[in-house]
């Protein structure tokens, strides 16, 4: 028998958050999962944006390995694809993303034509509803495979209104993941469990504030981002880029004051970054010159749980959760691939075999933009070491930290500890040399380029 597969991914979900020990916020299905199935506490991303995730995820290979062009491009159909390596051993397909994911090739494997959904849904606007409805489907045969994106998480942050009390959370953010905690026990109880396999993770992490006095830091984006969207869908098309420009104009202006007040407020570092770069406070979030590749970014949480998976796990060696996730899938499910990827199965692992240490390959995206990809970051990650620096620059903003002594990552060593920062360019130098396969892509067209930037543009991303 082949076991279905659930694999939720829960955009902008940090793993402080999903393995908080002492919560104010109610995640019973969440903590159920985690009793029952193996926790990966230290799962690294390979970026801070959404698309190298997915890229990662569908076909086992690092982010860098494409074939630059000066428009945007989608993945081709010439490239290995986990999807269709599941199609071809019997799966039925299935998936929920944001629209972007289809303008960027990453839904046409799937079997539903529904498988994208405006970036505007949320769980409780509708998206939880199409869910239910499509697992209860008769065209959701099994065995099936079934992957869901959802932005819940993803600013602008709002809650339904039953939420929106102190019970449920603090902040937005954690009200919110008591939503989406709501909404995966109403998806749970339409499975069964003992034939399936669950995977819930997430593309990237989040800055989550700490710091609970901002009355005097202006206010929430997240209220001025939907209100935002609402306006803009009833503005005419000539009328967007205006809109979009002079908001531009005058968030900067207001960001550069927040970040003044922000830097002379007596906090810690942690704090304080959590704090500057947060959806509270930048419309520029995560693409930001100032948010690198901190734990607070690229640290995501995994769960496995269901069919032939140990109970109760915690597992605190490093992970490479983009790489790492469909290789474990398909060792799981026993059907071995002849592909060359960067990806390895962490069944070893979880087995409590002795496997050595994968390094954690990433890439931080400041700009998606052609003539600015030279200033994104790229950076390698051990389980004692972080090292990230600017792509194109090996002398300016490079950072180096000591995770055993400084998890939070508050103390840059790059200036006291030149040989471990030699000794960490060069192994990030041999992954990009080692790496397996060029992924292909293919030209947009002018309307498809349209379509994309649209979206991108309504996230934040440029």
């Amino acid at each position: 028998m082949k076991p279905n597969i659930l694999f939720l991914v829960i955009d902008s979900f940090r793993s402080d958050k999903c393995f908080e020990i002492n919560k104010k916020f109610k995640t019973p299905n969440l903590d159920n999962l985690i009793k029952n199935g193996v926790s990966f506490t230290n799962s690294i991303t390979s970026s801070n944006s959404t698309g190298p995730a997915w890229l990662s995820w569908f076909t086992g290979m690092y982010p860098f390995n494409t074939k630059k062009s000066e428009n945007y491009q989608k993945i081709a159909d010439s490239t290995h694809n986990y999807i269709k390596d599941l199609k071809k051993n019997g799966y039925h397909t299935f998936a929920t993303m944001p629209s972007t994911a289809q303008h960027l090739g990453f839904t046409k494997e799937f079997d539903n034509e529904d498988a994208a959904y405006s970036i505007h849904s949320r769980l409780h606007t509708g998206l939880g509803d199409s869910i239910l409805e499509k697992i209860k489907s008769e065209l959701f045969k099994e065995p099936w495979f079934y992957f869901i994106h959802i932005l819940d998480l993803h600013s602008p942050i709002y809650p339904p209104k039953e939420f929106d009390n102190e019970k449920y959370g603090k902040t937005s953010y954690e009200r919110s993941i008591s939503v989406i905690d709501s909404w995966i026990g109403k998806i749970l109880e339409k499975i069964n469990l003992e034939k399936t396999i669950i995977i819930i993770t997430a593309d990237h992490g989040n800055f989550i504030p700490n710091y609970t006095d901002t009355s005097n830091l202006e206010i929430d984006r997240s209220n001025i981002d939907k209100k935002l969207w609402k306006l803009e869908d009833k503005i005419p098309k000539l009328l967007k880029p205006l809109m979009r420009k002079s908001g531009k104009i005058i968030e900067k202006r207001r960001q550069l004051d927040r970040q003044l007040k922000i830097k002379n407020l007596n906090m810690s570092p942690f704090v304080k970054r959590n704090l500057l770069y947060s959806d509270l406070f930048t419309m520029f979030n995560p693409i930001s010159e100032n948010n690198f590749l901190f734990d607070d970014i690229v640290k995501v949480p995994l769960i496995l749980t269901g069919y032939r998976i140990n109970k109760d796990k915690k597992i605190d060696k490093q992970i490479r959760n983009s790489l790492d996730i469909f290789p474990t899938i398909f060792d799981l499910i026993e059907i071995n691939l002849e592909e060359k990827i960067d990806g390895v199965s962490v069944v070893p692992i979880i087995k409590g075999e002795d496997v050595k240490e994968n390094i954690v390959y990433m890439e931080g995206y400041m700009s998606i933009k052609d003539d600015e990809i030279k200033k994104n970051i790229i950076g390698v990650r051990t389980s004692k070491y972080k090292y990230f620096r600017i792509r194109e620059d090996l002398i300016k903003n490079i950072h180096l930290y000591d995770l055993e002594i400084d998890p939070l990552e508050e103390t840059n060593i790059v200036k006291t500890n030149p040989k471990i920062k030699e000794k960490m360019e060069e192994v990030l130098t041999q992954i990009q040399k080692n790496s397996k396969e060029t992924i292909e892509f293919d030209e947009m067209t002018e309307e498809e380029t349209k379509k994309i930037e649209e979206e991108l543009k309504k996230l934040g991303y440029i």
